[in-house]
């Protein structure tokens, strides 16, 4: 009996979530679930799937391209392949000594066996499993380089996914847009200024005309629910708040005390084009026991948008600044076709350049902004670690990824 009427509750619960959000739901019971060959037709031209699984004793791994699908089952540790990508992510992240390491060992498990495909598709869509949500796969070795430089690398919550993608022609400086950055935070708050965040938002308004911007005490939660639901592209640059223990309390920080938060994001976002979170951790969530990961990016994928640009760790104000800006460039002066090429670019173009080369570059933005040239900190309720020796670290380049097809 109190099975039932568990049952009878969940059943209540979850019509009253179709009802309110429509798409936040999905069931493997319903008749719409795409088998392989469905995820396979899906793909585009080009683009290789590699999706994984974690097992107790093993490593499952499959790669699915237009032509076909083929598996690859090694044995290995679940604990032990998260517990080597936990120390990549920290190596990424704040430079430990144990990213590189951790960097082989993961390449060897994960990419090797696919060799062959990824030698003959420049387009990558990973689906990872919960465990694995946060390891960055393009950062990892591959071709004596990184994956991401030799590959367009994006990635997906599920492969069924595919399935939805959904076409626009208007062109990217034509679309109706929304732009958040550099919100004035009260005291209170314990956040520092993002300076970075309104030169990004700025920059990225001159590129695109009709777009509504905005900063200071205008970014307030109730202007930005206003003005989002019509937008096609969504961009909010400023702290991001994540909580661990609670994910459906996780926020991004708004003028004063005003907070966004996951509710918040599924309510104003209206199925848009692409849904830019640039602020710290913003791809982090926590994994459900039903194989799930709760947080931001699920936000923003259940409101139905085509793509999502999110963190995978703390992101420094002044590079965050030069990789979406360059990434708006990249989609409006024609160079990329789509988000994730744009992203590819954008952070291999800033990969290259020096810490001077990269201040330098920040100077000329702020300039054309009017904006003080004051000192970029990072996108983060806590200070980041250290500063990466090495310029061309990843910490540095490559935080953010592409959510979607």
């Amino acid at each position: 009996a109190r099975i039932a009427a568990a049952e009878a509750e969940l059943d209540a619960a979850e019509a009253t979530v179709r009802r309110l959000a429509p798409t936040a739901l999905t069931t493997a019971r319903g008749p719409d679930l795409p088998d392989a060959a469905a995820v396979a037709a899906a793909l585009p031209p080009g683009t290789l799937l590699l999706t994984y699984h974690t097992f107790d004793e093993d490593l499952v791994g499959w790669a699915v391209t237009r032509d076909g699908l083929r598996a690859e089952r090694r044995r290995r540790w679940a604990g032990e392949v998260t517990a080597t990508a936990r120390r990549f992510h920290g190596g990424c992240a704040h430079g430990d000594s144990d990213g590189p390491a951790a960097a082989r060992a993961l390449a060897t498990w994960l990419l090797d066996p696919f060799a062959a495909e990824l030698d003959s598709h420049p387009r990558v869509l990973v689906v990872p499993p919960p465990s694995l949500s946060l390891l960055p796969f393009h950062v990892l070795p591959w071709d004596g380089d990184t994956l991401g430089d030799r590959h367009v690398v994006s990635y997906l919550p599920a492969a069924s996914l595919l399935t939805r993608a959904r076409r626009w022609d208007t062109p990217w400086a034509r679309a109706r847009t929304l732009l958040v950055g550099d919100p004035d935070l009260a005291p209170g708050t314990g956040l520092a200024p993002l300076p970075g965040t309104g030169v990004e938002a700025a920059s990225i308004a001159r590129l695109l005309p009709g777009a509504r911007l905005l900063t200071g005490p205008d970014a307030s939660r109730d202007r930005v629910l206003a003005a989002a639901p019509e937008c096609e592209v969504l961009h909010l640059a400023t702290h991001g708040q994540v909580d661990d223990l609670s994910p459906s309390r996780s926020r991004l920080a708004l003028t004063g005390t005003d907070t966004l938060d996951m509710a918040d994001l599924i309510d104003c976002a209206r199925a848009p084009r692409l849904l830019v979170l640039s602020a710290c951790d913003s791809g982090r969530g926590t994994a459900t026991a039903g194989g799930d990961v709760l947080g931001l990016t699920r936000a923003a994928m259940i409101t139905g948008a085509h793509g999502a640009v999110v963190s995978l760790w703390p992101v420094g104000d002044l590079t965050g600044c030069l990789v979406m800006t360059r990434m708006y460039e990249r989609l409006t002066d024609g160079t990329a076709a789509d988000v994730p090429t744009a992203l590819h670019h954008a952070q291999q173009e800033v990969r290259t350049m020096t810490g001077a080369e990269r201040r330098d570059q920040y100077r000329e933005l702020a300039a054309a902004a009017d904006a003080p040239p004051s000192a970029p900190g990072t996108r983060d309720s806590e200070a980041l670690a250290a500063p990466a020796a090495v310029d061309r670290a990843p910490r540095h380049w490559a935080p953010f990824i592409h959510v979607g097809v």
